[in-house]
């Protein structure tokens, strides 16, 4: 009979995968020694395409001095409207290397919705999928203090 508490014929080989105390030392770890191999394929109209660690480790940096140049603090908060995407870890690994909370919101909430989340999580800034998001942002915006982007 076996024991499906048993662990050790699941554990990983190594006791730390990647060093780091925190999600974004980590990342930045992984940037730095995985640089030119792929971390991820993304299918954009039906053509995959390869993500290396030093792009992603780019993109991030550059959404995170974006955050910084708007003035976004520690420990503010910014909220993502989106479905789950590449540019969704991308801004989250952003807000974390910046210090910030990230919070996510469903693309399939209601605008009384986003303006509950966004108020209750003291949202700052404001990341939106597309039109339709930037809509339901917009709708509620005047109840969004503050929102500064």
């Amino acid at each position: 009979m076996s024991n499906l508490w048993d662990l050790s014929r699941i554990q990983p080989q190594h006791e730390v995968v990647m060093a780091g105390d925190t999600i974004p030392a980590m990342f930045w770890n992984a940037v730095r020694a995985r640089g030119p191999n792929i971390w991820m394929r993304q299918k954009d109209f039906g053509i995959w395409r390869s993500w290396t660690w030093n792009r992603t480790g780019e993109a991030v940096r550059e959404i995170g001095n974006g955050l910084l140049a708007l003035g976004f603090g520690a420990r503010e908060t910014a909220s993502i409207l989106s479905n789950t995407t590449v540019e969704w870890v991308l801004c989250d690994l952003a807000v974390l290397s910046a210090g910030g909370v990230a919070n996510g919101i469903y693309p399939t909430d209601a605008p009384e919705q986003v303006q509950y989340l966004c108020a209750d999580s003291g949202t700052t800034v404001l990341f939106v999928e597309d039109d339709e998001q930037l809509d339901k942002a917009l709708e509620v915006r005047h109840e969004l203090p503050l929102l500064k982007k």
